[in-house]
């Protein structure tokens, strides 16, 4: 009786954890977890000059926790782009902030500068496939920043 045992372990223990598994109270997750995709993109320039102005920090702050975020930097032409992928909800607004982290190096100290951006039905550029992907959305910000000091220009 024993060898038949041993010889049937494996076969018992999942037996034993399935029974367990249809015990459970807890729900079982589905598969997949509702998505959208996101980018938000754009020119950051002088206010006076009209200038693009390279290495400003652009950062997507996460409402559950605004110390992070995700952060990207605008190149030489002044130009940023987000990409990202999040759950979908009605009416989806995101929180930029501009930072201006080097100073005098890019044409002059500017200050940062935080925006709300509201994604509008416009926006969409996927309808998704009305299953778990509801589509993509693009959003296009420029943003002028200015001087930190008024006499500074």
């Amino acid at each position: 009786m024993i060898k038949q045992l041993i010889k049937y372990f494996d076969r018992i223990i999942l037996l034993i954890l399935g029974l367990a598994g249809l015990a459970s109270c807890e729900p079982m997750a589905e598969y997949g977890v509702p998505s959208a995709d996101y980018q938000i993109k754009g020119t950051v320039t002088d206010s006076v000059t009209n200038s693009p102005l390279k290495n400003i920090r652009v950062i997507r702050k996460f409402a559950e926790n605004p110390l992070y975020g995700d952060t990207v930097y605008t190149d030489a032409e002044g130009k940023y782009n987000i990409n990202f992928t999040t759950f979908p909800v009605d009416n989806p607004q995101f929180s930029l902030k501009y930072e201006d982290t080097d100073g005098v190096l890019n044409g002059g100290d500017f200050a940062e500068r935080e925006l709300t951006v509201k994604i509008t039905s416009s926006d969409w550029v996927d309808d998704g496939d009305d299953d778990w992907y509801y589509g993509k959305a693009v959003k296009t910000e420029n943003i002028k920043l200015q001087y930190k000091n008024k006499w500074e220009n």
